[in-house]
């Protein structure tokens, strides 16, 4: 028995395992299903079969139809499902980093304090960004297609770097897939990475991978899916009326604007921690590996605005009021008609800065190119937001993935590091994690969660 107990601690996935523990007994004693969004789709599903209800939303409103079936049983089947639903999938979004992303698995000990890292990285996530519709109601249409979307990604990896794939793991990536693509953010990261993952294989291996391609019909099936759903222009027209009246006259340059201005504030506005741990590493590598001045300061711009802007705000507000002019105009609001593209200047420079850095992170090894895919996805993920009329209404959970990619891209960097390094990390980490869990319990006690 003691060795099976000690088998199961030195597991590497461990940490995700007392994760799920300690979230279900949390989410247990918390009412998740009854808040936002969630009341209402409660309500309105049990008011009419579950086809009817289902094809009304496709007709007026929305193409998620696969992740809202799974929306509506779940909010049937009550509190405890719910929790424990949320509680899984959580941790399957570290499962799925960890497997997708960390390419050495000899070193057990190794992955198992990353894992430890991915853990609390995860931890570090405002409660703001996956409450923000409603606790069932976000997870599931953010968490669990990202989740799922990486778990697609997995299969991509394990296919370039011609690794063993199980026949179990085919039909699981189709629905990982399937439910991935039924996400409008998610769908168009697919069908990009599995264009360039067919190109890589025409190039490299002259030859088409079959099942990347079924992935890619996948991700166009999708694509049409939510480009010809009728809905979507309804909702679209009922968006515009309710939060956003203005939006009806802007062409492509103000939703450009729009865009850019959503990824500003959700770096910028409020205190985004993995934004701010990721940019640190980089200034840290960057002090450490390079001698010119010039590209020190690069790399220190990144991490100086993510905490001027936010944790140390009260205090550099009063220091220098006019930089702050800038910031005061990014969290009440900008009218994108007569907003100049010059008032984005100093932030496009500073997230251009943080791109730079990254890219000199290890010069031209492979693991560049990764890194700068991994950060531009999570940043057009946001920035395609501009094209719909909830732009600002979505608020910070449409930045969902561009937070799990700063997590990601974390977790790329410190993978190449040691153990010493790594202990050092995760104490700072976990620090961090912990001032954040308070102020989630704070703000779930305040909305009536908890």
């Amino acid at each position: 028995m003691k060795e099976k107990i000690k088998k199961i601690y030195n597991w590497e996935y461990f940490p995700f395992l007392i994760c799920f523990i300690v979230l279900l007994c949390t989410f247990l004693c918390m009412n998740i299903s009854g808040y936002g969004d969630d009341k209402w789709f409660s309500q309105s599903a049990s008011e009419m079969s579950e086809f009817d209800f289902l094809h009304w939303r496709y007709e007026t409103w929305s193409s998620r139809i696969i992740i809202e079936f799974i929306f509506i049983n779940l909010l049937k089947m009550g509190n405890i499902c719910c929790s424990i639903f949320v509680s899984m999938l959580f941790v399957l979004l570290g499962v799925a980093i960890s497997k997708t992303f960390i390419l050495d698995k000899n070193d057990k000990n190794k992955v198992r304090i990353i894992n430890w890292i991915i853990l609390f990285l995860l931890l570090t996530i405002s409660y703001i960004v996956l409450t923000g519709a409603g606790v069932i109601a976000t997870v599931v249409n953010y968490l669990f297609p990202v989740t799922f979307g990486i778990f697609v990604l997995l299969y991509i990896r394990k296919s370039v770097l011609k690794e063993k794939i199980k026949k179990y793991e085919y039909p699981l990536y189709i629905i990982s897939a399937l439910i991935a693509t039924n996400m409008e953010q998610m769908c168009a990261i697919l069908f990009v990475v599995c264009i360039f993952s067919l190109i890589y294989f025409i190039i490299k291996e002259k030859k088409i991978n079959i099942f990347i391609l079924v992935l890619f019909i996948i991700s166009v099936l999708g694509l049409v899916n939510i480009l010809t759903c009728p809905g979507v222009d309804l909702r679209n027209e009922s968006e515009i009326k309710t939060w956003y009246q203005d939006y009806v006259n802007f062409g492509i340059v103000e939703k450009v604007k729009c865009g850019i201005y959503v990824v500003i504030k959700d770096c910028f506005e409020t205190i985004n921690i993995p934004y701010i741990i990721f940019s640190l590493i980089i200034a840290i590598e960057i002090l450490k590996k390079y001698r010119n001045i010039f590209v020190k300061i690069i790399s220190i711009i990144p991490v100086l605005a993510g905490t001027v802007f936010t944790i140390f705000a009260p205090i550099s507000s009063a220091i220098i009021p006019n930089v702050f002019g800038i910031n005061n105009t990014i969290i009440a609001g900008f009218n994108a008609q007569t907003t100049r593209f010059l008032f984005f200047a100093p932030y496009i420079f500073v997230l251009l800065c943080l791109l730079i850095s990254t890219a000199l992170i290890f010069k031209k090894n492979w693991k560049t190119l990764i890194l700068i895919l991994v950060l531009c996805a999570g940043f057009a993920s946001k920035f395609i937001m501009g094209f719909s009329p909830t732009v600002i209404a979505s608020g910070v959970r449409t930045a969902f993935i561009m937070i799990c990619a700063f997590i990601i891209s974390t977790v790329i960097i410190i993978e190449e590091k040691n153990i010493k390094f790594l202990n050092e990390f995760i104490c700072f980490v976990i620090l961090l994690a912990m001032l954040q869990s308070a102020e989630n319990i704070c703000g779930l006690y305040n909305i009536g969660i908890l």
